[in-house]
């Protein structure tokens, strides 16, 4: 994909404390250069921990 266009951030987002509805920003963090993700307050069991 080429072309002039770049991201923007939009600001602090809240997402419901659960990991599977997270998990969407996580994985678009991580392919984001220079992006910084801070998770808190998910709740975390032993079925949905794979996406950490």
């Amino acid at each position: 994909v080429s072309g002039k266009a770049s991201l923007v951030s939009p600001g602090v987002i809240d997402v419901p404390g659960d990991i599977s509805s997270a998990a969407f920003l996580l994985v678009a963090g991580c392919i984001v250069p220079d992006s910084d993700i801070l998770v808190r307050g998910v709740g975390v069991n032993p079925t949905r921990t794979g996406i950490v």
